[in-house]
């Protein structure tokens, strides 16, 4: 899929058309650069792992970006929406990964901590349950995000929650 809606307060009801640019940025690294560093509970498969998918681990991230958290040193592959479903980005494809099924969603670059085109969404790190997560966030108000997958269609819906430390 090219485009998705994006419902967060920063682009209500606005569809996005992917963006073609290619960067680096502080935040993220390439797969390769996988740090042994990772945050706590977070390398673990899912137990709701599709049968055969292949999970990422520090030292193979496979296809999926690496967040790395600054303030801590950790790093992950997964990011978390308000309830607690994960996403992936995949770096070759720059494409947002539903964790739960594989779904992938085309035109979603991971420039450092910033998601998407236009960067209207943010990687934040906080602890939650006593493990250190990586936050799919609004970039402006911080809070985080409710990401859905309904019939093939990407949705993302804003939260008064916000990231937490």
């Amino acid at each position: 899929m090219l485009a998705f809606a994006a419902f967060c307060g920063c682009s209500t009801g606005v569809m996005l058309e992917p963006d073609a640019a290619d960067a680096e940025a502080p935040g993220a690294v390439i797969p390769d650069d996988a740090s042994s560093d990772e945050i706590p509970g977070d390398a673990d498969p899912p137990d709701d792992a599709a049968e055969g998918e292949t999970q990422p681990t520090p030292d193979d991230p496979g296809p999926f970006v690496v967040f790395v958290d600054e303030g801590w040193g950790g790093t992950t592959t997964d990011v978390h929406d308000v309830d607690d479903e994960i996403v992936r980005f995949n770096a070759a494809n720059r494409s947002l990964v539903w964790a739960a099924d594989g779904h992938e969603f085309d035109g979603w670059p991971a420039e450092g901590l910033f998601l998407g085109p236009n960067a209207f969404f943010q990687v934040r790190f906080g602890v939650k349950d006593g493990r250190r997560l990586a936050f799919f966030t609004e970039t402006g108000p911080a809070t985080i995000c409710d990401v859905r997958v309904v019939e093939g269609q990407l949705g993302i819906f804003p939260t008064d929650v916000i990231v937490p430390e």
